[in-house]
This record gives structure tokens, C-alpha cells and sequence, in this order.
């Protein structure tokens, strides 16, 4: 199967994390994933209305998959951009939002946390999972207190253990990485905290690969 990874922003320095991350998971998982990025976007996505100013290109590169030869895609903000339900179907391949397929993968289990790109969003992020019905169990939501995570230093990951760790012990059994800067991160902090750790771009990849199989 072969899987379109877009990045909506402009930051290169992620774009190569989501492409780490999604090579190791086609290694694993035997399907081929290409990763591009959109040059003309912001650096990065924060709020609803920077999703909205991206959300025409991303149909447009929806629109060119079947050209392409892609068999699905994935967006790669956790604000699932273009997305108001979190995934669609176009031509009869799915498009899935990362946001939608980690927080689902967390609701479908205990108690679950996310830890979002900035304080300032959290109510915009406890919305959008209450848009998709995920709620029930959202123990706690909060916002990171850096933004350099893509950078893989000493520094990052040790902010991003300390800050799953707090939600963990506030009662969550998982917690969901809310920004893709973090993936690279993900496995190192699995091995320090108390909880389960959900990386975002692979859980899309999951489900891209599920609903190719339902669609096609």
C-alpha cells in the first residue's frame, strides 16, 4: 500500500521528524509511505484559524492522490485540518487525521491525557475531541511548555517525560502526543513514564491502512 504523509506547515526541521517516523513504520509495517510538506503554509499550526488558512491546499493535494498513485494519506497536525470529522474518503481512499486516529486509539482504552502544542488551545483541543465523541474518558488535557520538541535534545525529551509523567499520574493510563514535533521523542519517552504513549503519525498510519482495506 502506498501512503501520502502531508505535512500542512512549512517547518522543514518536522517534516524530517514525520519522516523518521513514518520510514521506521513502513520498515515494520511493509507498506510504502512518501512524506511532503506544504512550502507556501506557516511555520506552524497552532489555532483553528491557522488550520483554516491551509485547508484548500490540502484538498488540492487530496484531490491529485488517485493521479498519484497513493492509496491513502495522512494529515499531520494533530489539529486535523480539512478534516471537521477527523477523516474522509475521496475516490475511495481514505484521508486520516492524526489527531482523530490517536485520540481515538487512546479513548478506546482507560482514562486517557493529551498533551497539546500550547496552553493556549487546550480548550480548542477537549472541543475537537468532544467533536468526535471521544470525551467520555479525557481526564486531562494540557499545553507543553516548549515548542522546540523536533529538536531531539537532552533538554526536549526531558520536558516531554517530565509533562507525560504529570498527566499520567493525574489518572491517566495513556497519553497522547498532541503535536507531531513530538514523534521523534516518542519511543524515548516510553521508556520513562508510567503510562502508555501514543505517537500520532503512526496511529494514522494504522488507520489509514484499516479504512484502505474497508474502502478499496
Amino acid at each position: 500500500m502506498r501512503i501520502l504523509v502531508l505535512n500542512p506547515n512549512s517547518s522543514q526541521a518536522i517534516t524530517r521528524v514525520l519522516s523518521r517516523v513514518a520510514d521506521d513504520w513502513a520498515a515494520a509495517s511493509g507498506n510504502d509511505v512518501v512524506t511532503e510538506y506544504l512550502p507556501d503554509a506557516p511555520e506552524l499550526l497552532v489555532t483553528q484559524a491557522d488550520n483554516e488558512l491551509v485547508a484548500g491546499q490540502i484538498w488540492q493535494r487530496i484531490a491529485r492522490l488517485a493521479d498519484d498513485g497513493f492509496d491513502a494519506m495522512v494529515i499531520a497536525c494533530h489539529g486535523d485540518p480539512g478534516l471537521p470529522d477527523g477523516w474522509a474518503v475521496q475516490d475511495r481512499r481514505p484521508v486520516v487525521g492524526m489527531g482523530w486516529a490517536s485520540m481515538q486509539l487512546a479513548a478506546a482504552g482507560e482514562g486517557w491525557g493529551v498533551l497539546c502544542v500550547t496552553e493556549e488551545i487546550v480548550a480548542d483541543k477537549v472541543e475537537q475531541a468532544a467533536g468526535y465523541g471521544l470525551t467520555g474518558d479525557l481526564i486531562v488535557a494540557r499545553g507543553a511548555l516548549r515548542r522546540d520538541y523536533e529538536t531531539g535534545s537532552n533538554a526536549a525529551l526531558g520536558c516531554l517525560v517530565a509533562e507525560v509523567t504529570e498527566i499520567a499520574a493525574a489518572g491517566a493510563a495513556s497519553v497522547v502526543l498532541g503535536c507531531g514535533a513530538m514523534s521523534g521523542l516518542a519511543g524515548a519517552v516510553r521508556e520513562r513514564v508510567p503510562a502508555a504513549v501514543i505517537e500520532p503519525l503512526s496511529a494514522a498510519l494504522d488507520q489509514s491502512v484499516l479504512l484502505a482495506c474497508a474502502t478499496g
